[in-house]
C-alpha cells in the first residue's frame, strides 16, 4: 500500500521504518530539511527493537508534501494533536476522494482537520481514522535512529464520518492488523489512553521532574498513590462511555499494569519493556511537553467538557485539569478542543423555561413544535413503555424556530430530535439532542447550519422524531455518521 507519513516525531519515524519493513511503499515527509538530512542522504531509517538494529530503506524521503501525498491510499500523521491543524493546512491542497487520513490518537482532530480542509476549498470525501493510542511505543535516539519498545496488539479505532467506516477500517486494518473497529470517532475519543495515563504522571511528579535533569515518570514516577488517581480518572472515562451507550470492551488502563488481566493495547509486559528500555528517562519541560499540551490541555479538557454536558461527574478529571491550568497560567477548560469550542454543545440551546408542566401526568412528557414559518405545530405524547414519542410531518424548518418541551416533574429527562425528509434524500438528515423537559429550544446556526441553518431545508416537508430519556450525546452520532459533507457550514 502507498502510505504518506507526515511529520518528524517519534511515532512518525517508527511508522515509516516499521511499515516500510512490512513491504508498504512509504513516503516520509518532514518540513525540517536539516533534521531529515541523514535519512534523505541514506534513503533509510535505522530501526532498533527486540530483533536488533538494522537499516530500513524508504521509498521516498522528501520535504515536498505534495509529492508524498499524491496517490497515497493512507495519509498517516501520528503527531501530537496540537499539530493537527497545521498538518491539515499543509496537506489540504493535495488530498483526494477515497484517501484515509489516520491520526492516532486524534482527540477529535478528525473534526478539526476536516473543517480546515473544507475551508481551504477541498471537498474530497475523506475517511479520518482515530485510535485509542499510537501504534508504537517509540523514541527517536538520533535523527535517523528510532527505537520501538512495543507495537500495539489491540488498536481500537473509529472513523469520521462513520458512513465511511467500512472503507476507513479496511484500509487502516491492512496497515495495522491490530485495529479493532469502533462505532464512530466519538467512541475512539473516549478510548484515548493519553489523557488518562499522562496527566496524573506529570502533575503528581511535577516536583521531581523540575528538580532532576531526567526523570522516568513510568518507572519511579509510577507509585501506588499515582496509580490510584489514574484508576479513578479512568473510571470517570468509562462512566462517560457507558452513559453514551458505548459498550465493552472499555480497555481499562489497569490492564496495562497487570498481566493477569485482559490484554491491553500494547499486549502483556508492555509496561516493563517501556521502563527497561530507558528511553523514557528524559527531561520533560512541564509547560511545553505534549503530555501537558496534548493530553491535559486538549484531551482532558475535552473529557471534562463532555462529562459536564451529559451530567456524568468527573471530579478527578476536573481537578487535574485545574492543576494543569494553574501550572501553565492558562484556563485549559476554555481550550480549542472542548465540546463547546468544537460546536457540539451549540446543537441546541435553551432560551426560556416553561412556567408549568403540560400534559397528562399519566404520560412521561409532552412536546410541541412551534414557530414554523407557516405557523403550524404538532404535539408529541410519550408512551411510558416506549422511548420514542412519535413522528410528525412539518413544513420546512428554519434556524430560529422553537421547540417547546414540557414534561412530568418526576421525569425531567433529556429529549432528542431526529430530522428526516419525507421525500428527497434517502439517507435522511442527521439529528441532534436538545435540552430537558421544561425548556424551550431554539434551533441554532451551528454544526447543523447547513441543515437547519441560514437556508430552509431543501425538502417540501420534513419528519421529526422526538425521543425521551436518551443521553444527549447519542444525538451527535448521526451527525458523526454523515460527516462534514453534510454540514457545509458551521
Amino acid at each position: 500500500m502507498k502510505i504518506a507519513v507526515i511529520g518528524g516525531g517519534h511515532g512518525c519515524h517508527a511508522a515509516a521504518a516499521d511499515l516500510s519493513e512490512q513491504g508498504h511503499e512509504v513516503r516520509l515527509w518532514r518540513r525540517d530539511a536539516a533534521a531529515l538530512g541523514a535519512i534523505k542522504n541514506n534513503g533509510a531509517i535505522r530501526l532498533i527493537d527486540s530483533a536488533g538494529i538494522r537499516s530500513v530503506p524508504l521509498h521516498l524521503v522528501t520535504t515536498d508534501v505534495g509529492e508524498a501525498v499524491a496517490s497515497a491510499q493512507m495519509v498517516l500523521s501520528p503527531l501530537p494533536a496540537t499539530a493537527q491543524e497545521a498538518v491539515a493546512c499543509i496537506i489540504a491542497p493535495y488530498l483526494c476522494d477515497g484517501q484515509v487520513v489516520a491520526i492516532p490518537p486524534g482527540t477529535l482532530g478528525a473534526v478539526a482537520m476536516s473543517r480546515i480542509i473544507r475551508r481551504a476549498g477541498n471537498q474530497a470525501d475523506l475517511a479520518f481514522v482515530e485510535s485509542g493510542t499510537l501504534p508504537y511505543l517509540a523514541r527517536l535516539r538520533e535523527n535517523d535512529l528510532v527505537a520501538i519498545s512495543a507495537r500495539a496488539t489491540r488498536l481500537p479505532s473509529g472513523v469520521y464520518p462513520a458512513r465511511l467506516s467500512e472503507h476507513g477500517l479496511a484500509v487502516s486494518g491492512s496497515v495495522f492488523p491490530a485495529i479493532e473497529p469502533l462505532a464512530d470517532v466519538l467512541d475512539a475519543v473516549l478510548m484515548n489512553a493519553g489523557p488518562i495515563i499522562h496527566p496524573p504522571l506529570i502533575l503528581m511528579n511535577a516536583g521531581p521532574m523540575q528538580h532532576f535533569d531526567t526523570w522516568d515518570i513510568h518507572n519511579e514516577g509510577t507509585q501506588p498513590s499515582i496509580r490510584a488517581v489514574t484508576d479513578a480518572l479512568d473510571q470517570e472515562r468509562i462512566a462517560i462511555r457507558k452513559a453514551v451507550d458505548y459498550g465493552p470492551p472499555h480497555f481499562p488502563l489497569a490492564d496495562h499494569y497487570d498481566d493477569t488481566r485482559p490484554e491491553w493495547m500494547y499486549g502483556n509486559a508492555a509496561h516493563e519493556r517501556l521502563t527497561d528500555s530507558g528511553d523514557w528517562r528524559e527531561h520533560i519541560d512541564l509547560t511545553k511537553h505534549r503530555y501537558m499540551r496534548e493530553d491535559v490541555a486538549l484531551g482532558l479538557a475535552l473529557l471534562v467538557s463532555i462529562g459536564e454536558w451529559i451530567g456524568s461527574p468527573c471530579p478527578v478529571a476536573k481537578g487535574l485539569l485545574a492543576m494543569g491550568s494553574a501550572i501553565c497560567g492558562e484556563d485549559f477548560r476554555q481550550g480549542p478542543r472542548t465540546w463547546e469550542a468544537l460546536g457540539f454543545a451549540k446543537l441546541g440551546q435553551a432560551i426560556e423555561h416553561e412556567a408549568g408542566v403540560r400534559g397528562d401526568p399519566e404520560f412521561r412528557a409532552v412536546g410541541q413544535f412551534n414557530g414554523c414559518r407557516t405557523g403550524t405545530g404538532e404535539n408529541f405524547v410519550a408512551n411510558p413503555d416506549n422511548r420514542i414519542f412519535g413522528q410528525r410531518e412539518f413544513s420546512p424548518i428554519h434556524s430560529g424556530d422553537l421547540l417547546h418541551v414540557a414534561g412530568d416533574r418526576n421525569h425531567p429527562g433529556r429529549f432528542g430530535l431526529t430530522f428526516q425528509p419525507v421525500y428527497g434524500n434517502a439517507q435522511g438528515i442527521p439529528g441532534a439532542e436538545f435540552g430537558v423537559a421544561g425548556q424551550a429550544i431554539m434551533l441554532q446556526q451551528s454544526l447543523l447550519c447547513g441543515l437547519l441553518g441560514k437556508q430552509r431545508l431543501g425538502y417540501a416537508r420534513n419528519r421529526i422524531t422526538l425521543a425521551y430519556g436518551i443521553n444527549p450525546l447519542r444525538g451527535i452520532v448521526p451527525l458523526l455518521a454523515a460527516g462534514y459533507r453534510r454540514t457545509p457550514c458551521d
